[in-house]
Order: C-alpha cells, then sequence, then structure tokens
C-alpha cells in the first residue's frame, strides 16, 4: 500500500516564503510514494499476461481520456486567463500538425493488441474506482473558488513528469518500443505546470493554504487510483 502525503496543515508549516520548496517538496514525497505501487515495479510488471497487459490499456485510457472533463469545468468555471491556458493546452493535445495524443495512446493500445475503438464507445473497461476518480475531481473542483481550480490544475500537469516517466518505465518492461512508446514519451517532457506558474505564484502571495490544499487532494487523489489501477491489473484474470 502506498504512503500519504503529509496533511496539508503540515505541508504548509514553514513554506509562507517559499512555494518553488513547497512544490519541489512535495513532488518528492510524492515521486518517493508512488513507487511502492506495484505497476510502477518492473521486476513484476515484466510478468505481466497478454491479458493483463490489454485490461491495463483499456482500463487506463479512461484514467487518461476523461481528464477533459476536468479540463472543461475549470475552463468554464475559471477566468478568462485561465480558459486561454486550457485552450492552448488542448492544442498541444490535439497534436498540430503531428497526431493527436489520443490517436498516439491507440498507437500504443495497437502495440499490446487492443483495438482502442470499442473501448472508446462501449466503455466495457470503464471499472468503478475510475468513474469515482474522475466524478472526486469534480467534486472537489465544484466546491471551491476560481484560485483553487486553478490551483488543483497546476498540480495534476506537475505530476505529468513523474507519472509517465513511471509509466514510459512501465511500456519498456511490457516490451514495447517505437510508437507503442511515443504518447508516454511526449508526456514525460511536457511543461505544462511552467505555464500555470504565474497564477500559483499570485494566489501564493495572498493565499497559500488554497495551494497546498489542492496540491494534496490531487496527490493524494492519484496516489489512490494508482493503486487501485495496479491492484485491479494483477488480479486481472482473463
Amino acid at each position: 500500500m502506498v504512503t500519504s502525503l503529509q496533511r496539508p496543515e503540515k505541508q504548509l508549516h514553514g513554506y509562507q516564503n517559499s512555494l518553488n520548496e513547497f512544490v519541489a517538496d512535495w513532488l518528492r514525497s510524492y515521486s518517493e510514494a508512488v513507487q511502492a505501487v506495484d505497476l510502477f515495479n518492473p521486476e513484476l510488471t515484466r510478468s505481466l499476461s497478454d491479458e493483463q497487459k490489454m485490461f491495463f490499456a483499456k482500463a487506463f485510457y479512461h484514467v487518461r481520456g476523461h481528464c477533459n472533463d476536468f479540463f472543461w469545468f475549470v475552463a468554464n468555471h475559471g477566468t478568462y486567463e485561465m480558459k486561454q491556458l486550457i485552450l492552448d493546452n488542448h492544442a498541444e493535445e490535439f497534436g498540430h500538425q503531428g497526431k493527436s495524443h489520443e490517436l498516439l495512446y491507440y498507437e500504443f493500445a495497437k502495440a499490446l493488441g487492443v483495438e482502442l475503438t470499442d473501448e472508446v464507445v462501449n466503455e466495457t473497461t470503464h471499472l468503478p474506482f475510475v468513474r469515482e476518480y474522475n466524478r472526486d475531481h469534480l467534486r472537489w473542483l465544484s466546491a471551491r473558488d476560481a484560485d483553487s481550480l486553478i490551483a488543483a490544475f497546476s498540480a495534476y500537469e506537475k505530476l505529468d513528469n513523474p507519472d509517465y516517466s513511471n509509466l514510459y518505465e512501465l511500456g519498456l518492461s511490457l516490451g514495447l518500443e517505437g510508437w507503442g512508446l511515443v504518447f508516454f514519451d511526449v508526456h514525460r517532457h511536457v511543461e505544462h505546470y511552467e505555464a500555470t506558474s504565474h497564477f500559483i505564484e499570485q494566489i501564493w502571495e495572498t493565499n497559500p493554504e488554497k495551494v497546498v490544499e489542492a496540491f494534496s487532494f490531487i496527490g493524494e487523489h492519484q496516489l489512490e487510483m494508482w493503486q487501485h489501477l495496479s491492484d485491479a491489473v494483477f488480479s486481472h484474470k482473463a
């Protein structure tokens, strides 16, 4: 079982003058905790069956694929500047003149023997805990103001680099190469958090507790999801 992050009030203590220090410590704690998840242990994932690999590709799609609901809520209930930030993010998601990130995920799934269209349409492997994961994002967002929304979005984006670095290593352990890895490779190098930094700096100056609360929620929520997904993959039987 993964280790929980520090409680928000403990995280805030001593960070009043250093947003960068807070974020660095939060990210370090998260990165250490997520290493305890079996899904990110190559010694274990190398032994996954083909059926378990296919199950992961379909189940994880709904973790990644429904983030648009999160972004939609933030864009519609935040400021104009936040809306522009989300639009810029979506432009990158569509891949400009190259393949969209969605199609890159299709390539990953295809490399594991999954034709993803049926899963996208029928959501056969949209697992109950993943539905709750996505709904809990919206429940949390709907109870908070614009500052908390952008703080949560910022935290969510900050986790792209460690999460997708872990997922890239997972892909290698599954025997993937070439196009099968591009989706993960792209996301482990993104700099979406940096685009939010000026928003967070402004909030930190007046309401640092909002930043701490949002980052704490996103980190804990993500850790819980990874643990559930890992358990589901390793217990899956064809």
